[in-house]
C-alpha cells in the first residue's frame, strides 16, 4: 500500500508540474490549486526521506519561499513594481519541499536560465516553466543518477 500511494503522490507530482508549466506560459499564473499540492505532496513524500530528510525538506520550503518573496520585495522597493510573482514563491516552496534547502539555488539559477532562454523577447516571462523544467529534470536525476 505505501508504495501505492508514493507512486501517486510522484505522479500527482508530475501531473502538476506540467499543468503549471502549460498554465503560467498562458497566462503568467501559478493558481495556489496547484501550488499547494505540490507543498504537500512533497512534505508527505520525504516523511520516509524518499528524496530528501524531512527536515531538509521543511528549510527548502521555507528557503524557497522566502527567497522569492524577498526578491519581490526588493523589486518592488527599488522599481516601484513587482517582475516575480508570489506564486513563483509558493511554487519555489513547494518545490523546496520535494528536493530540499541545497536545491534552491539550483532551482533559482537554472529556471532563470530557462526561462531567459525560451522567452527572449516576451516582456512578462513565465517563470513557473523554468521551475517546472528544472524540477522534471532533477527529479529524473534523483531517480536515475549518472553515476554509479
Amino acid at each position: 500500500m505505501h508504495q501505492i500511494l508514493q507512486l501517486a503522490a510522484v505522479g500527482t507530482f508530475l501531473t502538476i508540474l506540467c499543468c503549471a508549466a502549460i498554465i503560467d506560459h498562458k497566462i503568467n499564473r501559478l493558481p495556489d490549486l496547484l501550488t499547494m499540492p505540490v507543498l504537500l505532496l512533497g512534505l508527505m513524500h520525504n516523511t520516509n526521506s524518499n528524496l530528501v530528510p524531512l527536515y531538509e525538506s521543511v528549510l527548502g520550503s521555507s528557503i524557497g519561499y522566502a527567497m522569492i518573496r524577498f526578491l519581490h520585495a526588493i523589486q518592488i522597493s527599488l522599481r516601484g513594481f513587482s517582475g516575480i510573482g508570489l506564486g513563483d514563491a509558493k511554487f519555489l516552496g513547494a518545490l523546496g519541499a520535494w528536493f530540499g534547502w541545497q536545491s534552491i539555488p539550483i532551482f533559482l539559477t537554472g529556471a532563470s536560465l530557462v526561462t531567459l532562454a525560451l522567452y527572449p523577447r516576451r516582456r512578462n516571462k513565465p517563470f513557473g516553466v523554468g521551475l517546472s523544467i528544472i524540477a522534471l529534470t532533477l527529479f529524473l536525476y534523483h531517480k536515475f543518477p549518472l553515476h554509479n
